[in-house]
């Protein structure tokens, strides 16, 4: 059709790179009014009818979602939504382009981080972890369990400390001596009884300065070397067999821990338990944390098996996705 003047002057640009046709004998492009804020990425919301369909949902802050909304009728097809930050983007309503980009999640956020390994690579990449080993355990690159993708990183353990660690460039040496982990974990049943740790974060070399994240006596433990220092929470449920996300901020005189979205007990700034059983300090730790220069995953003392995968290191928070 041709466009008169004045249906050429009601075009427009959307995006800032795609020109929406219209003529003179059609209505205004209806505009898409942005999705509603959500958890996993709410569908945008129909247009008002239009040739080209409608605009782009807007960006949403990092932990929401935006999915972008269509004109309905549509003769071009909708602009694509752009999505913000989290697992899922919200597919856009009414016959327009589908969202882009990521749905929302809470607890950080999904951009790329600094660090992250997802073990899909045909050998465990040297380049990013250090094998810090003391024991006759190794790790193996194994196909039957997995978090995400088609294969984990897995290690059935005995003897003292079978570690993998990031040290370095990019985290290290972490702003404000904080830095951030997200790590997908799946533990063997029977759980320990006795003291075990998986995380660990603190000096280059093992047993020096660190915090450890593992099990004792049978619940979830947060543990400071050296003291031996303990925090349990008997209320976080390690599942065997099961994949579990935990979460850690690692700070001046700061740990907190989320199991699966849930801060857990063991968080402290001064290590002291809330209930004096499920911890052996009672006189508040000032200036206990180690300068951090390291962070580790494996397994410490006893025997086990387990799996890791999605790891993720940033100097922001990282959500469970």
């Amino acid at each position: 059709m041709s466009a008169s003047p004045a249906a050429a002057a009601s075009c427009v640009l959307v995006l800032g790179t795609l020109l929406v046709a219209c003529g003179s004998s059609d209505p205004a492009p209806g505009t898409g009014s942005a999705g509603n804020n959500g958890v996993a990425g709410n569908n945008g919301v129909a247009g008002t009818t239009a040739t080209a369909g409608g605009n782009a949902g807007t960006t949403s802050t990092a932990g929401t979602a935006n999915g972008g909304s269509a004109g309905t009728a549509v003769v071009a097809g909708g602009a694509a939504g752009m999505g913000g930050a989290g697992p899922t983007g919200g597919a856009a309503v009414g016959g327009g382009g589908s969202g882009s980009g990521n749905g929302g999640a809470s607890g950080g956020t999904t951009g790329a981080a600094l660090f992250s390994d997802g073990f899909e690579a045909a050998a465990i990449d040297k380049a990013k972890w250090t094998e810090r080993i003391n024991s006759n355990a190794m790790f193996t690159l194994d196909t039957t369990q997995k978090h995400s993708g088609t294969q984990s990183l897995h290690l059935k353990h005995s003897g003292f400390s079978t570690y993998l660690a990031a040290e370095g460039a990019p985290i290290f040496p972490a702003p404000m001596n904080t830095f951030y982990a997200r790590v997908w974990l799946r533990v063997a049943g029977p759980l320990p009884t006795g003291h075990v740790a998986w995380l660990e974060a603190g000096n280059v070399m093992n047993d020096q300065a660190e915090i450890r994240v593992g099990m004792n006596l049978g619940k979830f433990q947060s543990n400071l070397w050296p003291g031996d220092t303990d925090v349990r929470d008997p209320a976080a449920a390690i599942k065997a067999d099961t994949w579990q996300c935990l979460q850690i901020k690692y700070g001046t005189d700061v740990l907190e821990v989320s199991l699966d979205g849930v801060k857990s007990s063991i968080s402290t700034t001064t290590w002291v338990a809330a209930n004096p059983a499920d911890g052996s300090n009672n006189t508040p730790k000032t200036g206990w944390s180690p300068t951090y220069a390291a962070f580790r995953i494996g397994w410490e003392l006893g025997d086990g098996e387990i799996w890791f995968d999605d790891v993720a290191l940033d100097h922001s928070p990282i959500a469970c996705q």
